[in-house]
């Protein structure tokens, strides 16, 4: 069918179905005119058939497709967690073994389960790691007698519980040298990791020409 522009004239080619059985509004490519064209009187009528929507059932569920599950993805995912819970069971196993001397300490219902399975307690041990702290000697006069008093602390430093030694206190004069000494014991016999302890040991009528005092760890 030809179609021709009413206000420019311009003449197009148009399919006769493209109208439709009522006629459409059409363009002019050319002007832009727009303008109500019928269609041919000859063409045939046509009828749009629409299927009939179904009406719901009562009690029926309708049910729609889901996307498909990227399997792939969720096992890598899978897999990756797993690691994770593994290598934090790994760490928290390592850990109970290592540190089993501080589980026992908090729970000691624990030093059953670790002697059966062949893990007994690590025996405190002398060695590197106590270190002497805070060493404060002072003068006391009591009845007309002079006491030396020397407090302290003792402190370990490893990671490991340490049997406490006996302590050696040397009196020094101006010139470093040694006058006498003495040994005593702590207030605990072990230390665990961390841990400290305070000490204290008098001398009574210390001479004069003592000018300081020296504590050390006497390893048997």
């Amino acid at each position: 069918m030809i179609v021709t522009c009413p206000t420019c004239s311009t003449r197009y080619l148009v399919e006769t179905e493209k109208l439709g059985a009522q006629g459409r509004m059409v363009r002019c490519g050319g002007c832009s005119h727009t303008w109500y064209q019928a269609p041919p009187e000859d063409l045939a009528p046509q009828v749009e058939l629409k299927m009939p929507v179904p009406e719901p059932v009562p009690g029926k569920v309708e049910r729609g497709g889901l996307p498909a599950i990227q399997r792939k993805r969720r096992r890598w995912g899978a897999v990756v967690t797993l690691l994770i819970l593994l290598l934090i069971l790994a760490g928290a196993g390592w850990g109970a073994i290592f540190m089993r001397d501080r589980v026992m300490a908090l729970v000691p219902q624990s030093a059953k389960i670790y002697s059966r399975l062949g893990l007994a307690a690590v025996q405190p041990q002398y060695g590197v790691g106590l270190e002497i702290q805070g060493v404060t000697p002072r003068r006391e006069s009591a009845n007309n007698q002079s006491t030396l008093v020397i407090d302290g602390q003792i402190v370990n430093l490893s990671s490991s519980p340490r049997l406490v030694p006996p302590l050696k206190a040397t009196l020094r004069d101006a010139n470093d040298k040694p006058l006498t000494s003495w040994t005593f014991s702590a207030s605990v016999s072990t230390l665990g990791p961390g841990a400290s302890t305070p000490f204290h040991t008098t001398y009574a009528q210390p001479m004069a020409e003592a000018a300081g005092v020296v504590v050390t760890l006497q390893n048997p």
